[in-house]
C-alpha cells in the first residue's frame, strides 16, 4: 500500500554564512500545507541544526517501500561540489559533510527499494542537481525528482522559492489551478511550471533579481510504470465556478520559460500564456 510522507527542513542561523531568519517559518507553513494533503510529514525547522543531524532526518526520510512517495524539502545554504559534482546542504555550523551531498542522496534512491521522491530544493546553486549527468544518460525512469530553486550559478533570494510551492500547492487545494478531473494526480511538469511562474511573479513584485527554477528533465521514456507525482488531485472544483480544462504539457524539460503573463494574473492565464 503506498505512503506518503513528507520532511521540511528550514534551518535560519549559520556559523559562516548569511542568515536565513525566515526559514523555519517557512519550513513549518510549507509542512502544514502538506498535511493537508494527507502527508505523514515531519517537520524540522530550527534556528540552529547541525550539519550531521540534517543529513541524518535527510536519510531517515529516504529509507521505505518502493511503493511509497516521499517529498524532501529544504531551506538552507547549500556549497557547490567541484565542477558541479553535488550541492552540500549546510546546518548551522556551515561545514559540507560527505553524508549531505544531494548527488549522492538522488544516486542511492535510484535503489530500487528506495521510495520514489522529490527533492524541493530552496538552495543556491541547486540547479546542477537537476542536470547530473548520469540523470540526462538514463534511459530508466528516476526515481528523485528534482525541482531547483535557481540556476547553477545563481542565489536564491528570501524563501522565494518555498513561497511559490506554498502558494501553487494552496492553489491546488482550492481547485484555482485548473487540472483534467480524470488525472488521479497532478502531472509533475504542470505543478514546476507553475511553481516557476509564481517564482517569477514574487521576484517581479519587488523588482528583484530573477532565479530560473529547474526542474528534472521529463521524458515519456522516464514514466514510470504507476504516474508518479506527489501532489494528489483534490476533488474540489475549480473556485471561479468555470468547468475544469486539461493543461496539456508537451514538453521534454518542465524549465519552460513563463513568457507573457504579467504580476497579478490568474494561475491559468499564467500557465496559459505558455500553452
Amino acid at each position: 500500500m503506498e505512503s506518503r510522507r513528507a520532511l521540511s527542513v528550514g534551518v535560519g542561523s549559520f556559523a559562516h554564512h548569511e542568515q536565513l531568519g525566515f526559514a523555519p517559518g517557512l519550513s513549518d507553513q510549507l509542512g502544514a500545507v502538506l498535511a493537508d494533503l494527507d502527508y505523514k510529514v515531519r517537520v524540522v525547522a530550527k534556528e540552529s541544526l547541525h550539519g550531521k543531524e540534517l543529513a541524518a532526518e535527510v536519510h531517515n526520510a529516504l529509507t521505505g517501500e518502493p511503493s511509497d512517495i516521499a517529498v524532501v524539502h529544504l531551506i538552507s545554504h547549500g556549497e557547490p561540489g567541484s565542477g558541479g559534482s553535488t550541492v552540500f546542504a549546510l546546518g548551522s555550523d556551515s561545514k559540507p559533510y560527505d553524508n549531505a551531498s544531494i548527488a549522492h542522496w538522488l544516486t542511492v534512491q535510484e535503489a530500487g527499494d528506495r521510495p520514489t521522491t522529490l527533492f524541493l530544493l530552496d538552495l543556491c546553486g541547486a540547479r546542477a542537481l537537476a542536470r547530473l549527468p548520469w540523470q540526462i544518460r538514463t534511459e530508466e525512469p528516476l526515481r528523485g525528482w528534482v525541482i531547483a530553486a535557481c540556476g547553477e550559478r545563481e542565489a536564491a533570494y528570501d524563501g522565494r522559492f518555498t513561497q511559490a510551492v506554498i502558494s501553487v500547492l494552496k492553489a491546488l487545494r482550492a481547485g484555482e489551478l485548473d487540472i483534467d478531473p480524470s488525472l488521479p494526480h497532478v502531472p509533475l511538469a504542470t505543478f514546476a511550471i507553475a511553481v516557476r511562474a509564481e517564482v517569477n511573479r514574487l521576484a517581479a513584485e519587488v523588482d528583484s533579481f530573477p532565479q530560473q527554477v529547474t526542474a528534472s528533465l521529463w521524458t515519456s521514456a522516464r514514466a514510470s510504470n504507476r504516474p508518479f507525482s506527489p501532489i494528489p488531485l483534490t476533488t474540489q472544483p475549480p473556485s471561479r465556478g468555470c468547468a475544469p480544462r486539461s493543461i496539456q504539457v508537451c514538453c521534454r524539460s518542465s524549465t519552460i520559460s513563463m513568457r507573457g503573463w504579467t504580476p497579478g494574473t490568474s494561475w491559468n492565464a499564467r500557465l496559459a500564456s505558455d500553452g
